[in-house]
Formats: structure tokens, sequence, C-alpha cells
């Protein structure tokens, strides 16, 4: 007799714990944050997102950055600034390897052994991982953060549309993973 896999288990052995945001509509010209930790330093070991609304066609420019917490500080870019216009829905979107590249704009063939490249992680401490958009196109994105925890207390929230959290953060803990 075959027993099932403990997906959770072995997802948060291979990815971490996992943040969802539920999907939302574009940023309408302005800075959304997706994402808020606290409590210490994280690796942000993939950051997916995928379109649930197709996009407009209008030039869309965006790109995904990271806010520290502290007010002075500006926020650093993840990738380069990425063109969204006329993006369908089921296309993935992720970082790329370098800072300098755009978001990988994935096609969802339906069929397994899709390709979704990762990124080999970001370290973060508290702050805001958060997407612009410089036009009001329609579209919407859900997105799903996956990390791990390096500093006890450390976590990573989703927020909804108009910066709310949202609980969407694992049930598991670092100390689940030794």
């Amino acid at each position: 007799m075959s027993k099932s896999p403990d997906v959770d288990g072995l997802r948060v052995a291979t990815f971490g714990a996992l943040a969802s945001r539920p999907t939302a509509t574009l940023p309408q010209g302005d800075a959304e944050p997706l994402f808020t930790i606290t409590g210490g330093r994280v690796m942000v070991n993939l950051l997916i997102g995928v379109v649930t609304v197709a996009v407009e066609n209008v030039t869309v420019n965006t790109r995904l950055r990271f806010k520290p917490d502290a007010a002075a500080d500006t926020p650093t870019d993840l990738c380069a600034v990425t063109d969204l216009d006329n993006i369908g829905v089921g296309r993935y979107l992720s970082l790329d390897q370098a800072v300098a590249d755009t978001l990988l704009l994935i096609e969802d063939s339906g069929e397994p052994g899709d390709l979704i490249p990762t990124h080999p992680g970001w370290l973060l401490g508290p702050g805001e991982i958060i997407f612009n958009c410089d036009a009001s196109p329609t579209g919407s994105i859900q997105w799903d953060l996956f990390y791990i925890a390096l500093d006890g207390g450390a976590v990573a929230t989703a927020n909804t549309a108009g910066g709310f959290a949202v609980s969407a953060t694992s049930h598991y803990s670092s100390q689940d993973l030794t």
C-alpha cells in the first residue's frame, strides 16, 4: 500500500514557508506592498505571480522592489523595469537571477514540465516587497512568496490590495525542518 506524500512538508523542506497574496488588480500608477517582512531576516527562495485577469494592450512598465523599514531608505530594485503589455491569463512572472534583468514571463502551456526558473535567493530584512506600476491598466495577478526565516520570529506576511495583511503564512516553523 502506497502512502501519499506530505505535500506541505515537501514544499516547506524544498522552498520554505509560503505567504500567498490573493489575486488583486494591478496598482493604478502607484506602488503596492505585496508582502511585509517583520521580526528579522528571511531568505526569499521563490517569488512568483500568475496572471488571473489579462493585462490590457497598453504599455505597463512595472518592477518589483524592496523597501526597508527605515523611512529614509529608498527602495532597491529586485528586477529591471518590465512591460506587462498584453499579458494573458495563466502567464507566470518570476524574478531572474540578476537584478538587472526584467521579470521572467513564462507561458503556462497546461502541460506538466513547464519550466519556471527560480533565482538563488534574496536575503531581506524587515521591510516590504512592493510592486510598482506606472500606468492604470486592467489586469490582476496573484502572488506567492516562499521563504525561510533566518532569525527567530522572522515572518513574511501577504498584503491584500490596500495594504491590509492577510494571514497566509505556513503553519510550519523553522524547527519543523530540523
